[in-house]
């Protein structure tokens, strides 16, 4: 996975993120939980990250929490 679009824009992944882990991590995240929050817990765990690379983490953390809840909805229809 190279880029993802995430609230209609087209974001570019940056190669220093671990993606696993990340997916994981937000995986593990009620679908309820606030954009904030999510945008948070990915922020703590990237304390030593180029800012470029959590930005891109954030944001990939947030198109994982977008496809979870997306998958909810699917399974409650």
């Amino acid at each position: 996975m190279k880029s993802f679009t995430l609230d209609g824009k087209r974001h570019k992944i940056n190669p220093k993120i671990p993606l696993q882990q990340i997916r994981w991590l937000i995986g593990r995240q009620h679908i309820g939980t606030a954009d904030a929050e999510i945008e948070q817990l990915v922020t703590d765990r990237a304390k030593d990250w180029p800012r470029a690379a959590i930005d891109s983490a954030k944001k990939f953390g947030l198109w994982c929490h977008r496809r979870n809840q997306m998958l909810v909805r699917e399974m409650r229809l």
